[in-house]
């Protein structure tokens, strides 16, 4: 399966956001008739042990200890912390202007994905901007580390995969 997203193209394989304990994939849904691209299926998680926590998969929620999860009638799903009330992040299925954005964490990165780029910000910096790039087989996450390094082509981190 070849396909773009983001600005970039992905080849046998999907197209991890690792945001220090998050991970947000992104794939292709079945092709929209009238806008000629893939309904983008959305999944979001925390990874933890080797296990990941989904808050969302493949633009479903999941009932989550930790967050309150709606969906308005578009489909458009807010999660936020059932602790603070602080808005974490959106996923707009269909959307191809800002199809998740939010910052997952108190102070953290501002993540927004769109269909022709992805941006990773930390309060007013830009911290990276992804576009035009290619990604083949199963190497292809985008990660941002605990010690704000950035990572591009790389393996997802050891607590995303199960041992």
């Amino acid at each position: 399966m070849k396909y773009k997203f983001g600005g970039n193209e992905f080849s046998d394989c999907l197209a991890p956001l690792v945001v220090k304990d998050r991970i947000i994939v992104v794939e292709p849904g079945e092709m929209n008739p009238f806008t000629k691209t893939p309904n983008w299926l959305v999944s979001v998680g925390k990874g933890e042990a080797g296990k990941i926590h989904w808050d969302i998969i493949r633009n479903n929620p999941i009932q989550s200890e930790s967050y309150e999860i709606s969906t308005t009638s578009a489909g458009v799903i807010t999660v936020a912390s059932k602790a603070t009330g602080r808005f974490a992040y959106k996923v707009r299925p269909g959307a191809t202007s800002s199809l998740v954005f939010g910052s997952f964490e108190e102070g953290g990165y501002e993540v927004v994905i769109r269909d022709n780029y992805t941006v990773i910000k930390r309060g007013d910096v830009t911290a990276a901007t992804i576009r035009h790039s290619s990604f083949t087989g199963v190497q292809a996450a985008i990660v941002v580390n605990e010690d704000d390094s950035i990572l591009i082509g790389a393996s997802l981190p050891d607590r995303f995969i199960m041992k």
